[in-house]
């Protein structure tokens, strides 16, 4: 295993954010969804297309949100394990797991 071996951890962080933002807007449809509030979902961005489809369907489905969780989940244990993966000397970096020091060309 080598530093090309694990992902950017700013990556890491800015895909949970992205799959958080995204769970936030499914929820505030849906809840605009129940409460009959079209006008919230078109100031969010629905076409009304889109809009009739989400009425037709019932929704976002619950699926999609838990999915989301999931994923936001198994990327905040990468980022754990990436954290406890290194120790830092100098310009070098010990991946305990296999005992290599490797050069770090990170920041």
């Amino acid at each position: 295993m080598d530093n090309q071996d694990f992902i950017s951890s700013k990556f890491i962080q800015l895909e949970i954010d992205r799959l958080q933002s995204a769970n936030a807007m499914m929820r505030s449809a849906n809840r605009a969804l129940a409460q009959g509030n079209d006008a919230v979902l078109m100031a969010m961005g629905y076409s009304q297309e889109h809009i009739c489809d989400l009425h037709n369907k019932g929704g976002i489905p619950l699926t999609s949100i838990t999915n989301n969780t999931r994923m936001i989940a198994y990327l905040r244990s990468v980022l754990r394990d990436q954290e406890g993966a290194f120790e830092v000397s100098d310009n070098r970096f010990l991946i305990r797991n296999c005992g290599k020091f490797c050069t770090s060309n990170s920041e």
